[in-house]
């Protein structure tokens, strides 16, 4: 794939992210390639975020004050956790 290619699949899913934290107080929270797949066959088609299984919401997208206490912790595989994020856990451990 080009760098062209990764910008417009990369745009789609920061955009879709967005989307659902400010349109919907939805948080995916275990984001990875295997959970976004494309509508259709080529690289230029849509892409739908899968798997919500571990999402979260915040108590109401217009609140002023929100809850995010049940987003504390570490989520997600291993293998796919930066280093700088490790560190920083090992750090609070």
């Amino acid at each position: 794939m080009t760098a062209g290619e990764w910008h417009v699949i990369i745009q789609q899913v920061l955009t879709a992210c967005r989307d659902m934290n400010d349109k919907l107080g939805l948080y995916h929270r275990d984001m990875h390639p295997k959970n976004i797949i494309f509508k259709g066959k080529d690289l230029y088609s849509e892409i739908m975020i899968i798997d919500f299984g571990r999402s979260n919401t915040k108590k109401s997208p217009k609140s002023k004050y929100r809850d995010f206490s049940s987003f504390l912790g570490l989520l997600g595989k291993w293998k796919l956790i930066t280093p700088s994020i490790m560190q920083t856990w090992e750090t609070l451990s």
